[in-house]
């Protein structure tokens, strides 16, 4: 007998800190996907990334307190824990692992339209839109340059029109 596998969205990122545009997207894939869950992936180090403005344990805390009251999202320092002897987190790793630790679970990673415009930057982007399904939120300001970025001519990533929020971390931290 088959089992239907549970539907997991993973919202990846920095979380720099969290905000209200991560709950949107995040609310956005829950309903139109029918996930089971959103994990926030608060990762230690991205490779894209030099510095942060705050520490990982504030970032964690950042997220935990944004997603308070949704009880669809988890937030979760999983990264972390899978890769505690490396400095080097990339996204594709992490989706392996996953996969290999849950196996009854199907996963989709969650991306705003501004990420979708660097993904080609990715470290193996290529396999990584292989292994797991992209599902694209419409951001203000991204709706029509991301039809233009490099990722979405490979027909891999799956897009949602939403209501749009402008907000992004980068704003928050004043830079």
């Amino acid at each position: 007998m088959c089992q239907k596998k549970v539907k997991i969205g993973i919202l990846g990122g920095s979380f720099n800190p969290a905000h209200l545009g991560h709950l949107h997207i995040s609310k956005v894939a829950y309903k139109k996907l029918s996930l089971k869950q959103v994990w926030w992936v608060v990762s230690p180090q991205s490779p894209m990334k030099n510095e942060y403005k705050l520490n990982f344990a504030e970032r964690l805390i950042s997220a935990e307190n944004i997603a308070e009251g949704s009880p669809y999202i988890k937030v979760t320092d999983i990264e972390k824990k899978l890769f505690k002897n490396s400095h080097k987190f990339y996204t594709i790793s992490l989706i392996r692992r996953l996969k290999a630790k849950y196996k009854t679970y199907e996963f989709c990673f969650i991306i705003g339209a501004d990420n979708l415009l660097s993904l080609h930057k990715w470290y193996k982007w290529r396999q990584l839109i292989k292994e797991v399904d992209f599902v694209c939120i419409s951001r203000e300001g991204s709706r029509y340059r991301q039809l233009a970025s490099i990722a979405s001519k490979t027909k891999k990533i799956q897009f949602i029109e939403a209501a749009l929020l402008k907000i992004s971390s980068t704003e928050i931290r004043g830079g």
